[in-house]
């Protein structure tokens, strides 16, 4: 699997997403964002995949670099 250019993957984890759109929920291990529609066109969702981990329902505190790349 090929990185982005310029991003070192083992280097940061992606716990939590902020990007500029409406409609942001937060799960256990993934972000959904709604994305903006025009007139007439169907609803769509952004999925995130994180780096976050859960076990037993349970979001562990450190997360995993690079997990939310490999599942995407």
């Amino acid at each position: 699997m090929n990185a982005l250019p310029g991003t070192d993957t083992t280097a940061h984890s992606v716990f939590e997403t902020h990007l500029p759109l409406e409609g942001r929920r937060q799960g256990k291990v993934r972000d959904v964002y709604s994305l903006p529609t025009k007139a007439g066109d169907r609803p769509q969702i952004l999925v995130v995949a994180t780096d976050r981990i859960s076990a037993f329902d349970v979001v562990m505190p450190t997360p995993v670099p690079g997990k939310g790349q490999l599942l995407t």
